[in-house]
């Protein structure tokens, strides 16, 4: 399932998008927010995993000077917030 919410106060809109996934581990969590690029391209495994569309939101919302948070859900997957000034 995915989950999705909007918060809107006096200097911020927070967009909240969450899924009830398999989520990931804190160390995960901590590169796709520092991180530039996340990218696993591995000929090992058959999990592909490629971080572009995460890049490319985070600098739109840059671009809009707003923040980009990921974490982990309540439903057990992904949270990731889109906090933009107004």
């Amino acid at each position: 399932m995915i989950y999705a919410s909007v918060d809107d106060d006096n200097n911020t809109c927070k967009i909240c998008i969450e899924d009830s996934g398999t989520g990931t581990c804190d160390k995960q969590i901590d590169l796709l927010n520092n991180a530039p690029h996340y990218m696993v391209c591995d000929t090992n495994t058959t999990e592909q995993r490629h971080g572009l569309e995460l890049l490319i939101v985070k600098q739109i919302i840059k671009g809009h000077h707003g923040k980009v948070r990921i974490d982990h859900s309540q439903y057990g997957g992904l949270k990731v917030v889109l906090i933009m000034p107004k």
